[in-house]
């Protein structure tokens, strides 16, 4: 079976949000709520293709499990902050916006893994 789109997926396209929310984080202290978005759209489609392959891998539902959480947490500071046009303003305090970095971050340490492991045996099943 070809899973070589899955694969893809998972090796560049995934790091090039992984990048984009950690150095966004930890050079710039911005929060990238727009790439977490879009890990979540690509580990979702990821698993949604595996699921039509009729293919099953606990690695992915672990890192849906972990997208998921990160874009609650997107989802509730974008919920509760005041839109101004395409840009949001963070209601909280500094302290909270550092708290809410450090969990984003912490998850996408948590996410790789288990990205690693789907890609690699994505690849085996593919030879």
């Amino acid at each position: 079976m070809n899973f070589s789109d899955e694969i893809v997926a998972l090796d560049a396209n995934f790091y090039v949000f992984y990048y984009k929310i950690e150095s966004n984080w930890t050079q710039d202290g911005e929060i990238d709520f727009k790439s977490v978005r879009s890990l979540w759209d690509l580990i979702k489609n990821v698993q949604e293709s595996l699921i039509s392959k009729d293919v099953n891998l606990p690695q992915i539902d672990e890192a849906v499990l972990i997208t998921d959480g990160m874009n609650a947490i997107v989802s509730q500071v974008v919920k509760d902050s005041d839109a101004i046009e395409d840009e949001f303003v963070f209601n909280g305090t500094e302290e909270q916006y550092s708290e809410i970095g450090r969990k984003i971050q912490y998850s996408l340490l948590e996410l790789e893994p288990h990205i690693v492991s789907a890609r690699v045996e994505l690849s085996e099943m593919s030879q």
